[in-house]
């Protein structure tokens, strides 16, 4: 059932390499202060593994968002983000001395703190963004502000993607993640089975664990993955025929029991039952693609449902990505799927009113509500194709509320794909949003890394606060491989603290490389999982305002 491969030996850079490495630390004075320790303690470099690296999540769309709760923390649970498309910065061979000469002004702009010389230096086309896939998951501690890196590189984990599903169980101490695509065309569609269980060890603290099952639902992203508290239900979605070449959209149901994978609450001693999936009705309504699915759950009753609400489809003769103003149709229809009675029901709201027809927008649920925030309302790239309006549906009264903000209070910018869950924020569960992408602009130019919430201020008012502002722009330079040898990254990295420690007594001299490697601190031992994909859309010479909080 449960299959962990070997993980995989980091290779040993060659001479040539490392030699390339010397040099490099060696043509500029400034450069060989701030890390000539390092130099010492034999850093191995590939010569063409410089990446750049940032204090945040790099600025991203579709990430998969929700509250996760670790064994042996003192929080009640901390708001995790996983994956999703973005960009992140490339050094280019520009100019006079090319990528060695823009290496050694990134790394002393970031030493100096200098984040004016970075901007100058994507102005000159020294370094321009590229569209990446990610697979990285990090924590944020809403009391301090700081995003953690959790690190698994010791343990096979899934690939980079977007549009992946994912639901928690266990007490929000387990993530299940299934499907999403590789590749920005839908060609690159998966169906692979994961389980990310937080842990108490350190600094790892928490494993992937790929889940094999028999009879899975075919390839698909955009779809829909939740739980009940039996079973984890999966949703619609776009596949891809290989055959005929063309995308197509999913209006199935699957699912497979919690307990046959090793999660969820199962009777004791009784056997695991055999991870095999099976369908169920399939969504009645028209297909479409963009929609969310939330578990959600009758306070009065117990009754359990999975709530689907928006999306579109593309109307007959409309081409893809088409402008026309009648190329798709958008919903605002919430559906509600009855998991033990197989049955789907269309809600009418009681006063007839509902929130605006959109796709691509937040959904998250507490207390027998459904919320939804942001989406997109029509395909033009202009700044009211997005929404950034928060509704909540109750299963009680069937009617939907508009959460607002006092007038002139502050709000996020509109966006379509952001990541939106309930997370702890004051010791209360409360909505909050991370990254998605405005307009108009392209995923190299807008996507975002912002945190929002919506809370009550210091007199009761309900309304949003920005806890992080949007950065994007790069913190400095940093060799990938750059690990002193015979040293494994998690033997000097200190979560808690955010940076590079010097607690590895085989190396000598550690405390004073650690010193000039502080200010890079993460990025150390980043060797960043994400697969690269070519730009989709946007211009390489964008000013560097695009990637500064808009």
């Amino acid at each position: 059932l449960e299959h962990e491969a070997p993980a995989q030996p980091t290779p040993r850079p060659s001479i040539r390499a490392r030699r390339a490495a010397m040099t490099t630390l060696g043509t500029s004075g400034r450069l060989l202060r701030a890390f000539a320790a390092a130099a010492a303690l034999s850093i191995a470099v590939q010569a063409n593994d410089t990446v750049l690296m940032a204090s945040q999540p790099y600025c991203r769309k579709s990430p998969e968002t929700h509250m996760l709760r670790w064994p042996d923390s003192t929080h009640e649970g901390r708001l995790v983000i996983f994956g999703g498309k973005g960009f992140t910065w490339k050094i280019t061979k520009k100019g006079k001395g090319g990528r060695r000469k823009h290496e050694l002004e990134l790394a002393e702009a970031e030493l100096k703190n200098r984040p004016r010389l970075i901007r100058k230096l994507i102005e000159q086309g020294s370094i321009k963004p590229q569209v990446t896939m990610f697979g990285d998951i990090w924590s944020f501690d809403a009391e301090t502000k700081v995003w953690v890196r959790i690190w698994y590189e010791d343990s096979p984990s899934p690939v980079a993607r977007w549009k992946p599903s994912t639901t928690v169980v266990d007490n929000s101490s387990t993530l299940i993640l299934f499907g999403g695509c590789k590749s920005t065309s839908a060609q690159g569609v998966m169906n692979d089975l994961w389980l990310f269980k937080t842990e108490s060890s350190y600094p790892r603290r928490g494993r992937w664990i790929q889940v094999h099952t028999e009879n899975p639902p075919p390839k698909r992203r955009g779809h829909v993955t939740t739980s009940n508290r039996t079973h984890i239900i999966i949703i619609g979605g776009k596949g891809y025929d290989m055959q005929r070449k063309k995308a197509f959209v999913h209006t199935d149901v699957w699912a497979v029991p919690l307990a046959a994978i090793g999660v969820g609450e199962s009777e004791p001693g009784a056997p695991r039952p055999r991870a095999v999936w099976t369908q169920g009705s399939e969504f009645p309504g028209s297909p479409r693609w963009g929609a969310t699915g939330t578990g959600l759950t009758d306070d009065n009753t117990g009754k359990q449902y999975v709530g689907v609400f928006g999306g579109r489809h593309l109307n007959k003769a409309a081409g893809f990505h088409s402008t026309e103003k009648n190329a798709y149709t958008y919903y605002n229809e919430l559906w509600l799927y009855d998991f033990e009675a197989n049955a789907w029901s269309l809600v009418e709201p009681a006063d007839g009113v509902a929130p605006h027809k959109r796709d691509h927008h937040g959904a998250t649920a507490f207390d027998g509500h459904l919320y939804i925030f942001g989406g997109r309302v029509k395909e033009l790239r202009s700044e009211d194709a997005n929404m950034n309006d928060l509704w909540s549906f109750s299963l009680m009264t069937r009617k939907w509320t508009q959460h607002t903000s006092p007038a002139g209070a502050p709000a996020p910018i509109r966006r379509y794909m952001p990541g939106f869950t309930m997370s702890l924020w004051n010791g209360a569960l409360r909505p909050m949003v991370f990254g998605g992408e405005s307009l108009p602009g392209s995923t190299k130019r807008t996507s975002r890394n912002d945190v929002w919430v919506y809370a009550p201020d210091n007199s009761g008012t309900m309304m949003w606060h920005e806890v992080l502002k949007s950065y994007c722009l790069p913190t400095g330079v940093v060799l990938r491989n750059g690990v002193p040898e015979g040293l494994k990254p998690t033997d000097f990295y200190d979560e808690a603290r955010g940076r590079v420690i010097d607690n590895a007594p085989a190396v000598a001299g550690i405390a004073c490389a650690m010193a000039a490697l502080s200010a890079v601190a993460a990025a150390v031992i980043a060797r960043r999982r994400g697969s690269r994909e070519r730009g989709d859309e946007g211009d390489d010479a964008e000013a560097a305002a695009d990637y500064i909080q808009m």
